[in-house]
């Protein structure tokens, strides 16, 4: 009875290695796959204290052939994520500090037994800096909350404004008392619809270098907006 308890034992270990060896071709060519990012491994679970019988990309955990189980109890079958037979992308951090993002998928025997572990931990480090890189590419302000409002400004920008509207004037190529009204409204039609009029002060500014009141610009603004023709403008010029 020994003796068949013992030749049972063999076949079965005959078995769960031959079974194991079956996913040689699956690990390197998961790694070949997926790159030099990515660790896959195979652990032989009837062997915990030297669990790892074969390993592609080692130097991302530093493991190599003959070393335990590390973390399968405690991090990942305790866990409420774990589907019965594998627990997808979780998170695992190195000794070393790296970031991980790994898989762990178990291998049963002929009796549905659990016999080995297949393991993929994908390295995060070249991930996460191309991200920040891209983050930072694609950083943008939204501007138009400010659309409709007044906004306070520094003293580069109000000596931008003074540019604009001065610049604004001289195109007339006349003195500003020479300047009909009907050239004062498109002059300031022309300003309202580039936005000067959002900014602060903006309206002092054009009624000192027309030499009229505010509320004479304010009329003229009025005068134009009245008029459909101009309340169409490219907002990216």
């Amino acid at each position: 009875m020994e003796n068949e308890g013992n030749q049972g034992n063999q076949q079965g270990n005959q078995l769960r290695e031959k079974i194991l060896e079956s996913y040689a071709p699956i690990v390197k060519g998961l790694a070949e796959m997926l790159g030099p990012d990515c660790e896959v491994l195979l652990h032989d679970l009837s062997k915990p204290k030297r669990s790892i019988i074969m390993i592609e990309n080692g130097y991302i955990s530093g493991r190599k052939i003959g070393d335990p189980i590390k973390g399968l109890v405690l991090n990942v079958l305790r866990s409420r994520e774990f589907k019965g037979d594998r627990l997808i992308n979780y998170a695992f951090t190195t000794e070393e500090g790296k970031k991980l993002k790994s898989s762990i998928m178990l291998i049963f025997g002929d009796h549905h037994e659990p016999i080995g572990a297949l393991c993929i931990n994908m390295d995060l480090t070249n991930f996460l800096m191309a991200k920040k890189t891209l983050e930072d590419l694609c950083f943008t302000i939204e501007i138009n909350d400010y659309v409709n409002q007044e906004q306070e400004v520094d003293t580069n920008v109000k000596d931008v404004l003074w540019h604009i509207i001065k610049a604004t004037v001289d195109d007339a190529r006349k003195p500003v008392s020479m300047l009909s009204r009907e050239e004062r409204v498109s002059l300031v039609g022309f300003l309202d619809q580039k936005g000067v009029f959002l900014v602060k002060g903006a309206v002092d500014m054009v009624a000192s270098t027309l030499k009229v009141s505010r509320f004479t610009v304010y009329n003229y603004l009025d005068e134009y907006r009245s008029t459909p023709s101009n309340n169409s403008e490219n907002p990216l010029e």
